[in-house]
């Protein structure tokens, strides 16, 4: 594995669970591969974070691609009666 692809903690790591849990080194390199390059591309488009693993999406996401995790539907009309409640709690704090 080279420096580039892991740090030199997290190929000690990657080491010893590939020793413990019969992963090969290769697997682990392919599999670091594949995440640098998926960071790369999601670095392109808007993004929003998963709240249930942590991932990084696509800000149009419904669901996440990792979990599954669907994301509430905000209605328009939900931010307008906000905005209107707070307007309306200023303005009688202020008067």
């Amino acid at each position: 594995m080279t420096n580039q692809i892991l740090p030199q903690r997290v190929q000690a790591q990657a080491v010893k669970s590939s020793m413990t849990q019969g992963i090969t080194l290769r697997e682990i390199v392919i599999h670091a591969r594949f995440h640098v390059a998926k960071k790369s591309i999601v670095k392109h488009m808007k993004k929003k974070e998963c709240p249930s693993c942590a991932m990084e999406i696509d800000a149009q996401a419904a669901v996440c691609p990792i979990c599954k995790f669907e994301f509430p539907k905000r209605s328009p009309w939900i931010t307008w009666v906000a905005i209107f409640l707070v307007i309306v709690w200023l303005l009688s704090y202020l008067l």
